[in-house]
């Protein structure tokens, strides 16, 4: 049987594949061929920057709720609303899943990757108007201004996360694009963490603002990464980078201002 072969390359540095296509048979085998050579200064950080930086995310969240966690979910004074107990463990449920889709590029499983990624899709969705509906719960919850007014926080970082992840499916099929804007989706969340750091660490000066420039040093190590690597900045980045600082510069006046129009329309949001 006559057979013919070719090279293809598989997305997020898995390497090149050898495919042996039998003219007539119908059948296809794929054996991996001499992985793509690279300068040896972009080596580590190509193949392994974004499961670093998974793994720099999952810190964040879990050091920075560690100083919050026994006082408001497992011991707190006064009980709290039910949707805390289901919003929690979806948005490690997150983390763990960013950590396994970069792990499962790392070991070249990408077929596995492209599955689960329909069950992040809908785990990604899904956090969205949990995230919301969790933010109004817990403003009812502590009833004052202040928390009325975060709001501007909470619902941001939602809207924020869901613009990312949306770009990111959307570029699915290109793998340059949509590993970046995974990266950024997971890295938004990030500002919960932060937010929640020892002020010796992360500032509570004009909160949030340090907790919201620790995100953005974040996408700043993307972007050297890219320096060092391709010797140049992604698009995604010079487009993500700003459009996320305005929307946190929005979002941090808005809650420090106070302004009678936007407590108005969070009163009608939370419905007190």
């Amino acid at each position: 049987m006559e057979a013919h072969a070719k090279t293809i390359e598989l997305p997020f540095f898995v390497g090149r594949y050898r495919c042996e296509e039998y003219l007539g048979g119908g059948m296809a085998e794929a054996t991996l061929a001499q992985p793509m050579r690279r300068r040896d200064l972009g080596e580590i950080p190509g193949r392994r920057f974004y499961q670093i930086m998974a793994l720099v995310a999952a810190a964040v969240i879990v050091y920075g709720f560690s100083q919050t966690v026994d006082a408001n979910l497992i011991h707190p004074a006064k009980p709290r609303p039910a949707i805390l107990y289901f919003h929690a463990p979806v948005f490690v449920a997150w983390l763990l899943l960013f950590l396994t889709q970069t792990s499962l590029i790392q070991a070249g499983r990408v077929n596995w990757h492209m599955r689960l990624g329909v069950a992040g899709a809908a785990l990604g969705f899904t956090m969205i108007p949990l995230g919301i509906a969790t933010a109004i719960a817990m403003d009812r919850f502590h009833g004052d201004s202040d928390s009325f007014s975060f709001f501007a926080i909470q619902a941001g970082d939602m809207l924020n996360f869901g613009c990312a992840l949306t770009a990111a499916l959307l570029m699915r099929g290109r793998p340059e694009f949509h590993r970046r804007l995974m990266l950024v989706a997971t890295v938004l969340l990030t500002d919960a963490g932060f937010g929640r750091f020892p002020g010796w660490i992360v500032p509570q000066l004009w909160f949030p603002a340090f907790a919201y420039l620790a995100v953005d040093l974040l996408i700043g190590i993307a972007i050297a990464r890219d320096l060092l690597v391709m010797k140049r900045v992604h698009p995604v980045y010079l487009w993500a980078l700003p459009l996320v600082i305005c929307a946190q510069t929005i979002e941090t006046l808005l809650y420090r201002t106070h302004s009678a129009q936007w407590m108005a329309l969070v009163h009608k949001i939370i419905g007190v």
